[in-house]
């Protein structure tokens, strides 16, 4: 006879202080126990599997490296790579082989010891985070042990499954902070005493017993044709003035037979009258309206019969009901969650309704490969049904192929599901045949292409239509079409004028988006000016919010890439107020309202981000716009590319800062890479800021020993001219002053490629 101890030191002290304050300090750890009150000690549960030739100790170690096991002493010591006091946990009692347990910290590294009864033979082993010793050879008890029984590997690691799971749950209790422990003369330093023994606590409550569904499926079909049954129904309903015990009947015998529509209306029918009903009659009549709501994949209310728990046992048909109201929620997760209990409790539930509830978990269940086996495995013994049941069949296992990636078994279940043309799975199975055609670009491309586009033309309301249409958006995408991709994913987003903002459509017209605007640039990509017209076109498709702030962010940047920039401000006022604050949100807004909206706002926004070059120019652009050219200039400091050298002389020049500007303009016609078209504009604007400032020319443009400079310097000012004397200059002078510029520019030399000057 197997007994699961499971020993949990701290669970015990949690659960004998909700039964028992008074006794709560007795299971406090002491001072002793923890040597610095600031560390916080590591829950660890440990847990026994007894058995009459073995005992196996696990313990949760979690993500921690794999223990080292040590012998010392008639004990085992799991060394755990952490230098944290532990906290042990301790349930139940412990196995016969275990005399005791206890931790302690040393060299910083925490000991788990365990004490044996026996000389045994220890084996370590880990499966996931559960480390495990193995203990044989124990001596036999004075007490009778029970039968003996095999060992079996499956069902040890099934335990040991079951343990990580309930382990797992309880140690979750354990993350509030640990009782204060009392002062202690050893807290300075040193070993940790081992922890005190704990009375054991008293067992859990056992878990609820597994009670079977309220009611039977199988009741609800009558014997004998359908017509015949039926007529008998309702002429029993008809001579009762449609009484709800009747009314329930005719409902149940609806659902029988996948008749949803006409179950509801007999069901609600009955419920809406003005004549009191019995508890018991409302509940079964909501009961059944509500599987028909199921069965058409209508949304059922929360406080619905079907889905009510009960106190004193486990619902096996609970599941179900649950996987299929998230199925009707478009609740892919929750479908995840049940489906697996759920197709066990299809095993109850009677033909047609069997297959009819297992797809449509499967539609629901998307692509999650376990869910979709778990449906197969429940209709794998059903009969073929209908020809609409047996395309369904084969579309599943296609689903189930697609989603392993085997795409040979995938085209071989459409083709099967295909020859059902008039039915809706073989439809759907004839779309996704034209979606691989087209992907393919097989010689049926033009087909399926047109194929696609009836059904979205034709089903642009449903579900296959929107489907289609993204398939040939997806098509037009690859061929770089993106107007017309963004076209017919529209279509298919908004079929009724209205745009859904979570239909597939909506999704492939916000990636298409990002493709233009966001995402690093590829090649044949339209022109900016295009793609800023797609991006005010579909801007809605940018989803409102936080979600979507990428589209617009990038949209504003190509925007002021154009010079659009007050369209780009415009975009950058439609940003969430999270993203606004980012640091990418401030510094292009700064940058937008440099440009076309209040510099000095940009200055505010500009004093909040590290300094970086694209901080100087954007504070370059605001007190441009401010008209303070020489602060502007002063930004520009420090900046080595000829664009910025080339921005800061202008700025100069338009400060009228002579000087500064002629050495600028030097700077700039030092650069070897400058096009001769800005060389020679350099070149006149330096002449003239030379001659304007009375300075002498960068000697370093000129070679050395040229014959040039000796004309250079006899173009050159007079030492104290007007310029530097700082007097107005006088017609002659200006004159003087331009023909000086005319000759030094005459003068300069062309730069040779690769050196410079």
């Amino acid at each position: 006879m197997r007994r699961l101890l499971i020993i949990s030191l701290s669970i015990a002290g949690f659960l004998c202080q909700a039964r028992d304050p008074a006794g709560a300090e007795a299971l406090r750890p002491s001072a002793a126990a923890v040597a610095s009150t600031k560390v916080r000690p590591l829950p660890v549960a440990i847990a026994y599997f007894q058995h009459p030739d073995f005992a196996r100790v696990n313990i949760l170690v979690g993500n921690l490296p794999t223990p080292e096991v040590r012998n010392v002493d008639g004990s085992v010591q799991v060394v755990l790579a952490t230098g944290q006091p532990l906290r042990l946990s301790e349930y139940y009692t412990r196995a016969r082989e275990v005399a005791g347990i206890e931790s302690r910290v040393e060299d910083g590294k925490s000991f788990i010891i365990v004490r044996l009864t026996c000389d045994c033979d220890v084996k370590s082993a880990r499966d996931g985070k559960i480390f495990s010793l193995l203990l044989h050879d124990a001596p036999k008890s004075t007490v009778k042990a029970p039968a003996k029984e095999p060992p079996a590997n499956d069902q040890a690691k099934n335990e040991i499954k079951q343990l990580r799971e309930e382990l797992t749950a309880k140690l979750s209790q354990l993350n509030a902070p640990p009782p204060t422990p009392k002062p202690s003369a050893h807290a300075g330093g040193g070993t940790a005493a081992p922890a005190p023994a704990i009375a054991a606590a008293p067992p859990a409550p056992p878990p609820r017993p597994v009670c079977a569904p309220d009611f039977d499926l199988n009741t609800w079909k009558k014997e004998g044709r359908f017509t015949k049954a039926l007529t008998a129904l309702r002429h029993a309903a008809a001579n009762s003035h449609e009484a709800p015990p009747e009314m329930e009947q005719l409902a149940e015998f609806y659902l029988s037979n996948g008749l949803a529509g006409e179950a509801r209306e007999a069901a609600l029918a009955a419920l809406d009258t003005d004549t009191p009903i019995a508890e018991t009659d409302r509940i079964r009549l909501r009961r059944d309206a509500d599987i028909a709501s199921l069965l058409r994949g209508d949304v059922i209310d929360a406080k619905s019969p079907l889905l009510a728990d009960r106190t004193d046992c486990e619902r096996t048909d609970l599941p179900l009901w649950r996987a299929l109201a998230g199925a009707a929620g478009h609740d892919a997760l929750a479908v995840a969650r049940d489906v697996h209990a759920a197709s066990r409790a299809l095993g109850s539930v009677p033909e047609p309704l069997l297959q009819a509830f297992a797809f449509r978990l499967s539609d629901a269940a998307g692509d999650n490969i376990a869910a979709l086996r778990d449906v197969a495995d429940a209709v794998r013994n059903a009969s073929l049904g209908t020809p609409e049941d047996e395309a369904a069949r084969f579309l599943l296992q296609a689903r189930i192929a697609r989603s392993g990636g085997d795409t040979v078994d995938e085209r071989a279940f459409l083709d099967r599901a295909a020859q059902h043309p008039a039915t809706l799975p073989g439809l759907v199975a004839r779309e996704r045949l034209a979606e691989l055609g087209l992907a393919g670009q097989g010689s049926t491309v033009s087909h399926d292409e047109l194929m696609l586009a009836d059904m979205a033309r034709v089903y642009r309301g449903e579900h296959i239509g929107r489907d289609a249409a993204a398939a040939l958006a997806e098509h037009h995408l690859r061929l770089g079409d993106y107007a017309g991709a963004l076209t017919i994913a529209d279509q298919s987003a908004s079929p009724h004028g209205v745009r859904g903002a979570d239909s597939r459509g909506a999704a492939l017209a916000a990636r298409i988006l990002r493709v233009l605007l966001v995402d690093p640039p590829i090649p044949n990509l339209p022109e900016p000016s295009r793609r800023i017209a797609l991006y005010l076109k579909y801007d809605g498709y940018g989803t409102p919010g936080r979600a979507g702030d990428d589209i617009r962010m990038g949209a504003a940047r190509l925007m002021l890439d154009q010079g659009m920039a007050s369209a780009a401000l415009e975009v950058v006022h439609q940003l969430s107020a999270e993203v606004a604050a980012t640091p990418q949100g401030k510094a292009i807004r700064a940058l937008a309202e440099a440009r076309a909206g209040d510099p000095s706002v940009a200055l505010l926004l500009v004093r909040d981000l590290p300094e970086s070059p694209a901080t100087q120019r954007i504070s370059a652009d605001a007190l441009e716009k401010m008209e303070r050219p020489a602060d502007a200039a002063r930004q520009l400091d420090g900046l080595t590319g000829i664009a910025d050298q080339t921005r800061r002389a202008e700025l100069l020049f338009s400060a009228k800062a002579w000087g500064a500007a002629a050495d600028a303009y030097a700077t700039l016609l030092h650069e070897p890479t400058l096009s001769a078209e800005a060389r020679k504009e350099a070149a006149d604007r330096y002449g003239f800021a030379l001659a304007l400032s009375g300075t002498s020319p960068d000697r370093t443009l000129l070679p050395a020993k040229d014959a040039l400079a000796e004309r250079m310097i006899s173009a050159l000012p007079p030492s104290g001219g007007a310029a530097a004397a700082g007097g107005a200059l006088s017609l002659p002078t200006m004159k003087a002053a331009l023909e000086r510029a005319r000759r030094i520019e005459t003068l300069l030399p062309p730069v040779s490629s690769g050196k410079g000057s």
